[in-house]
């Protein structure tokens, strides 16, 4: 195991692994993808037996950008959200509820917002984008009010 997650209600333990490596080991050993989710058997069945969830991460591709943003998120969690940005902020939520804007538009649309602020809410997970495949900061980093909805593109 690579990885233990600690949750208020569960411990996880993360196997992580390279696309290319589960691809070539597929079908072996137990090792078997469903509906894009990929698991090992015998390690389910031992976690589980121990009262253990588990799980298979793979990196996105390309890698290189997924990590760099998420050291920039890591590098701002916890950082205050400056007095100024504060009522531009607020709006946000109301605004991605029904669509989806770039990095490019929120900044444009919301005096106020500049691009620490973008930064400090996805790292305050009060707005989610596309980190695994697009910069932080570049224009074109589609943001959204939902996980689920970022994750999905």
């Amino acid at each position: 195991m690579d990885v233990l997650v600690f949750a208020r209600n569960a411990i996880t333990l993360v196997e992580c692994k390279d696309l290319s490596w589960l691809r070539a080991h597929e079908d072996q050993k137990g090792w078997s993808c469903k509906d894009g989710t990929w698991s090992c058997e015998p390690y389910a069945r031992w976690a589980a037996g121990r009262g253990l969830g588990f799980r298979v991460w793979h990196p996105p591709y390309p890698f290189a950008i997924y990590l760099r943003n998420l050291e920039l998120l890591f590098a701002r969690l916890g950082e205050p959200l400056d007095k100024a940005a504060e009522p531009a902020a607020a709006k946000i939520p109301r605004m991605l509820r029904n669509h989806t804007f770039t990095w490019a538009d929120l900044r444009a649309r919301l005096p106020g917002i500049d691009g620490r602020s973008l930064t400090i809410l996805l790292a305050q997970r009060r707005l989610f984008g596309t980190i695994r495949t697009d910069p932080i900061g570049a224009d074109a980093l589609r943001l959204f009010g939902e996980e689920a909805h970022a994750l999905e593109v």
